[in-house]
């Protein structure tokens, strides 16, 4: 027996989640009573109660899908147990006579036997989930061939699945009310000028337009039915309706569109007529319904399919290489622009501010009024009026001052205020703050600019390089000629060098993450805490909280976009340039665990693998696994390469890999290599790693190894 527990990262991360949209819904809904719009509690209130109900029904999604991925599964010969500290459900081998498989990447299995009774299975959800998918694959392969045996004579009728499960239509029809009531609320905005009427028919029309097309979206979403006849392919809801004999099938093409953490499966068929219908992975058993559909409208379909894939992939490419070109200047000019016109603005005001000081002429000011701005950051502002010389003319201005000025002086206060003769209207007062808080914004200016022009940098690169990956003269590196054969003293060194790279690789991206953790986390028990601390209440509602808390989340936000945005992308070239100087010594068997843990690390950043630097270091370990008898690779780094091979099999760019992959697997004969091994031959698109796999588990087999 085989038991597979759940990811003890997946439940945190899930219980803090939920804890934040349950404690943000009883946040929203007291403000939305304690703070009414000019009397009427209604205009913020029912957007507010609205969005705390949608906060709600996320954060109850959210507890469900927590305690889903609590769930641990067990396997042996005869069947299957979910176990969950509410009680077990056990289905065997032999009495499962259908499935539904969904979710992004094709993981999230329903399984159901003769009874009715059913069992979920999301091998995402828990740890080795790559060998629990695999064996799930080569259990239901009977049951998929009587499943297509009943697509072929009885058909079927289909609804697409939704990562939010069964609420999320109540969640989209919350929205869209909140939409609307957004619209109602709009309306009592305050006008003083044709501007701002135009911004408020805007804000009524844009959210009334959103109202509508997500009130379409959810009516056809709710009625929306896949059906499988005897003589085509129809999908059919309120809003919408088309359908495909399959004798005008022309072509049904399969394209994987990959993400930094997912990969979705994009099926489209096209008929006579410019006809067209599209199935994603939410589909039940989207691969069960490709193959159907491939052989009721035949071989000729299928070979157009292919080939329309790579067309569409090849010009997916080329246009994101030119769009990436043509956007350059506008991104370069926002991480470059913004910056430098933001430190030009804050240095006219600081020149002003000693222009003023140093020729401006003193008159007495009484204070009018006091304020605040909603800015990021906020501005405590006396407003005041004085007179000229001779009372010809009475000037009204405002400053912002240090907030222990603005909260002890009064209104009705005489203040000494500096104006400038020829220009009265150019005034300031003598306590005014906005020297340091325009040297304040200076500083942040450079700070931006600092990133943006990182940002710049690595925007360039991969410009640079699709462009010229596009046209030919920018290949992935090559696999090294051959084995390097290294002394003790190299490897050491070598060892000690991968050690640094991968270190180099996810040090941002650790740093970035676990500042953003801490912040979010130090929010939700300030939230929590403040109903019940008087003290924290006051310091969090103040107009001048304690200098400790503002600092302190402030350096932990500088931490995350440096870790980010400054250290992940010098990380990364560190990594560029020493693989690639290194090049010829990493292909020894002996540093393979080095490489294969660096690969594990890098995944944290990069899913798929896909750098340069990651693809010097497959190259060097495909050469390794070519002796795999001196590779001497740990259980959980074996399971790694099984991940890998199973998420590529079907890869051709990643071919060479998977061939050493597969032969280092049939030299170790593990189970779980063996497992994979058979996923490979069974389910693998390219002939060659097919053969290559089904060799193995016929060696494999003959030596006695199940």
């Amino acid at each position: 027996m085989h038991t597979y527990r759940p990811k003890i990262s997946l439940l945190l991360g899930g219980l803090f989640i939920t804890f934040m949209f349950l404690g943000g819904t009883a946040f929203i809904a007291v403000a939305a009573w304690k703070h009414p719009f000019q009397g009427n509690p209604w205009v913020v209130c029912l957007p507010l109660v609205l969005f705390a109900l949608l906060c709600l029904a996320f954060g109850l999604i959210l507890a469900y899908a927590t305690l889903l991925c609590s769930v641990s599964i067990d396997t042996d010969a005869n069947g299957i147990t979910s176990r969950a500290f509410w009680g077990a459900s056990r289905l065997e081998w032999g009495e499962i006579v259908r499935f539904e498989v969904t979710g992004a990447n094709a993981d999230d299995f329903e399984l159901f036997d003769r009874n009715g009774r059913r069992i979920n299975v999301n091998p995402s959800n828990v740890a080795d989930g790559e060998e629990l998918m695999s064996e799930l694959q080569e259990r239901i392969a009977p049951v998929r061939e009587a499943m297509l045996r009943d697509l072929r004579t009885n058909g079927a009728t289909l609804r697409s699945a939704n990562p939010l499960g069964p609420a999320w239509l109540p969640c989209l029809a919350i929205f869209d009310a909140l939409c609307f009531s957004g619209a109602y609320s709009a309306t009592f905005i305050p006008v003083s000028s044709p501007g701002d009427q135009a911004a408020r028919i805007f804000c009524v029309g844009f959210c009334i337009l959103i109202g509508l097309l997500l009130l379409w979206a959810l009516v056809h979403a709710a009625t929306r039915v896949l059906r499988l006849t005897s003589y085509s392919i129809e999908i059919r809801s309120v809003t919408f309706h088309r359908e495909i004999p399959y004798s005008e099938i022309q072509s049904v093409s399969t394209r994987l569109v990959q993400t930094k953490d997912t990969s979705q499966t994009l099926v489209t068929i096209r008929g006579a007529g410019k006809k067209k219908l599209q199935l994603t992975s939410m589909t039940p058993n989207l691969p069960l319904l490709v193959a159907f559909l491939q052989e009721r409208a035949g071989s000729t379909a299928a070979l157009a399919g292919a080939e329309e894939t790579r067309r569409v992939e090849q010009k997916q490419k080329a246009v994101g290489a030119k769009f990436l070109i043509y956007a350059s200047p506008v991104y370069i000019g926002l991480f470059l622009g913004v910056p430098v016109w933001l430190y030009h603005n804050a240095q006219q005001r600081l020149a002003y501010y000693y222009h003023i000081g140093r020729d401006g002429r003193t008159a007495e000011a009484t204070v009018e009024n006091k304020s605040t701005t909603g800015s990021k950051r906020t501005e405590y502002l006396l407003g005041y009026r004085f007179t000229l010389p001779g009372g010809a003319r009475i000037i009204h201005s405002e400053s912002p001052v240090d907030y222990d000025l603005w909260d002890r002086t009064p209104i009705g206060s005489r203040v000494t205020a500096l104006y400038l003769p020829q220009d009265p209207r150019t005034c300031r007062l003598t306590i005014s703050a906005r020297g340091e808080i325009s040297k304040g914004a200076m500083r942040e200016s450079i700070v931006l600019l600092v990133l943006g022009a990182v940002a710049s940098a690595v925007y360039i690169g991969a410009a640079y390089s699709m462009q010229m990956r596009q046209i030919g003269r920018w290949k992935d590196p090559e696999p090294v000629s051959g084995m390097a054969h290294l002394n003790v003293d190299q490897v050491r060194r070598m060892k000690g060098e991968l050690r640094t790279i991968g270190l180099a690789r996810v040090m941002g991206i650790w740093i970035g993450g676990a500042s953003m953790a801490i912040l979010l986390v130090m929010c939700m028990v300030l939230m929590l805490l403040a109903p019940f601390i008087p003290a924290l209440n006051a310091a969090m509602t103040s107009h001048h909280p304690p200098g400790v808390l503002t600092q302190g989340m402030m350096v932990l936000c500088v931490s995350a976009l440096g870790g980010w945005m400054v250290m992940a992308p010098l990380g990364e070239a560190y990594a560029f340039l020493r693989t690639r100087s290194l090049e010829n010594e990493l292909a020894d068997p002996h540093l393979a665990p080095e490489i294969v843990t660096v690969l594990q690390r890098s995944t944290t950043m990069e899913k798929n693998l896909g750098g340069t630097a990651s693809k010097r270091l497959l190259n060097a370990l495909t050469v390794a696994l070519g002796d795999p008898r001196i590779v001497d690779l740990t259980e959980k780094q074996r399971r790694f390469i099984y991940q890998l091979l199973l998420k590529w099999q079907s890869a051709e760019d990643r071919t060479p890999f998977c061939r050493a992959a597969i032969l280092a697997a049939g030299a170790w004969q593990d189970e779980p290599g063996q497992a994979a091994l058979r996923t490979v031959a069974r389910s693998s698109q390219l002939p060659e790693l097919r053969e290559l796999a089904a060799a193995a588990v016929d060696r494999a087999g003959s030596a006695g190894v199940v």
